[in-house]
């Protein structure tokens, strides 16, 4: 049976919680970075293909799996807590 992606890629459940997936969450982080910086989603896809990390089982990285990541909202608001919390942390050590 095909194994469905209920949560967005980078998040995984534990007792109930939606919380963050080690290895996935630093791809997302990545992905996110390298969009900014200009990468296109081709690249960000061969890029996350290399990495070894699945999407889901049996599955090639392609551009819509990028997109669908980058247009997530729940990624976008943690993306947005990291990129705050980064600024911040920057600036507090200025």
């Amino acid at each position: 049976m095909k194994k469905k992606r209920y949560l967005p890629f980078g998040y995984q459940m534990n007792e109930g919680n939606i919380i963050p997936d080690i290895l996935e969450s630093s791809a997302v982080q990545s992905i996110f970075e390298n969009y900014r910086n200009g990468a296109s989603l081709q690249t960000l896809a061969k890029q996350m293909q290399q990495s070894g990390l699945k999407y889901r089982e049996n599955a090639v990285w392609n551009k819509a799996m990028i997109a669908r990541i980058l247009d997530c909202e729940y990624c976008i608001s943690k993306q947005q807590k990291w990129c705050y919390k980064a600024f911040w942390q920057q600036h507090q050590q200025q």
